[in-house]
């Protein structure tokens, strides 16, 4: 099947965005109108972010769904989730679950498998999901084999690399190693070397990485053996320079920012926003990230 990090990239130039649009609604941040339209929370969440993905579909050239935020609401929010994923193939837009999943043995590969294929007797029950995010400590061997279940699937994981940028000591991504070396940077410099069986035309692997912008994680980096690189901002980091091109000198194709719907919601100016207008901010600011990155290549 196709390289998953192909298809992303061939959908960030036909629609001139490199931004991906995560989902994860926040109580109290929609709209009172389907409170009042709707008498169950499954049905409330289902139409609101229904009418999101409607209107940017044609902004970003994937989504994100924040598997927590909809676990929130528990049974109601993991079948609207699913749903929402099939939704959004039908829409032709790749979908990203991201859970940091991990765990021990070969539980990553279950969590991987749940959201790639659901349950295989029921197709409405499945996930549709391309892509998966999780952590880089769930061992070497089940590392190995998810990369191997990408290709075989043109599925994709995305390595997280402190994406919260918690700069606390006994954070565990802060911690060193007997050899004096951050935990974090051992697992993730050894997770991309997974990946390099399984690279597609444009030059980019079945693994990935998730990351906030900080600078000290270019020193991780290698072209020849990581995927994407998906970079959780804030709306006001795209305004700096060092957001861009981390990872990727040259073009910058290999980058993609994540801006979340929180966040998105916070820039509209009001506590809740309609679909439309999350729309037109979002379209703004993908703008002006293509922009900036132009500007850094």
């Amino acid at each position: 099947m196709d390289n998953f990090a192909d298809r992303l990239i061939t959908l960030g130039k036909e629609k001139n965005s490199r931004v991906i649009f995560e989902m994860g609604p926040v109580p109290g941040a929609m709209p009172e109108f389907y409170e009042e339209k709707y008498d169950s929370r499954g049905a409330m969440l289902f139409a609101y972010c229904v009418d999101l993905l409607r209107a940017v579909k044609d902004v970003v050239p994937a989504v994100m769904f924040n598997r927590a935020a909809f676990e929130f609401y528990g049974v109601d929010g993991i079948i609207s989730l699913a749903m929402l994923t099939r939704y959004a193939a039908d829409l032709q837009l790749p979908v990203i679950i991201n859970g940091c999943f991990g765990g021990s043995g070969d539980d990553i590969l279950k969590y991987a498998e749940g959201c790639f294929y659901g349950d295989s007797g029921s197709s409405g029950n499945r996930m549709y999901a391309d892509a998966i995010t999780v952590t880089p400590y769930a061992g070497s061997d089940a590392l190995k084999k998810l990369a191997r279940l990408c290709d075989e699937e043109g599925k994709a994981a995305f390595v997280a690399a402190r994406p919260s940028g918690v700069d606390a000591a006994d954070d565990i991504e802060n911690v060193k190693t007997d050899r004096g070396e951050l935990l974090y940077e051992v697992a993730f410099d050894d997770a991309g070397a997974f990946g390099e069986a399984y690279i597609g035309e444009n030059g980019y692997s079945v693994l990935g990485t998730m990351t906030v912008p900080q600078p000290d994680i270019v020193g991780l980096r290698n072209i020849n053996r990581w995927g994407i690189a998906l970079v959780c901002a804030k709306p006001v980091d795209l305004e700096r320079p060092e957001t861009y091109g981390l990872f990727y000198p040259g073009e910058g194709e290999g980058e993609f920012i994540v801006l979340s719907e929180k966040d998105i919601v916070a820039e509209c100016g009001a506590g809740n926003a309609d679909a439309e207008s999350v729309a037109g901010v979002l379209q703004e600011l993908a703008e002006k990230a293509e922009e900036q990155r132009l500007a850094a290549i």
